[in-house]
Parts: C-alpha cells; sequence; structure tokens
C-alpha cells in the first residue's frame, strides 16, 4: 500500500508501475498478491504511458469524515495515547474539511 502515489516523478512512476507489472507476471516466484496505491487524484490522468500494473484500475471516492466521525477517530487517539487536543484544534479540521467541499 502506497500512500500519496501521484507525489511521486512521473517517471518514477512509470517505472514503478511497469516493475510492478514485471512482478506480477513472475508472480509464482515473487507471491505478489495486491498492490493499493492510493491518490488523491484519478491516476489514470496522471499516468503518461500504459504503465497500469494489472491493465485493472478501480476509483474509489473516499467522502470526507463527517463531524461526528472526526470527534470519534480523535477521542479515540486521546484515549489511546494521552495526547488531548484543544477544541479549536478540532474545530479547524471540520473547518478545513468544510473549505474543501
Amino acid at each position: 500500500m502506497i500512500d500519496e502515489f501521484e507525489r511521486l516523478d512521473k517517471n518514477i512512476m512509470n517505472e514503478f508501475l511497469h516493475v510492478i507489472r514485471d512482478i506480477y507476471h513472475s508472480r509464482q516466484d515473487y507471491k505478489l498478491r495486491s498492490v493499493i496505491l492510493i491518490s488523491v487524484g484519478y491516476l489514470s490522468g496522471i499516468l503518461e504511458d500504459n504503465a497500469s500494473p494489472f491493465n485493472i484500475a478501480e476509483h474509489l471516492e473516499v467522502p470526507y469524515f463527517t463531524k461526528e466521525q472526526v470527534y470519534d477517530l480523535l477521542s479515540q487517539h486521546e484515549k489511546e495515547t494521552g495526547q488531548i487536543f484543544e477544541e479549536k484544534v478540532k474545530e479547524l479540521g471540520i473547518t478545513q474539511q468544510d473549505n474543501q467541499d
């Protein structure tokens, strides 16, 4: 799983995808089961050639967390780590999210 995949240099990105494709074709040796590339944009528009590792791509829209979900996640973090967030920090996260809609 690779997060922020779109931040890679395009040449490196395409070369990397070709490496994954080569590994896939030799999957008996490598036992590659899956590759997850996480991006904020649609990768097909970024790629300059047909470097899709398996010629399979699925675009999955993930909605923003609701205010309740954000507070729940931050509360879980606070309980597990002891790091307490000030109310204004919690609200700032919600405000920034609203501005992106």
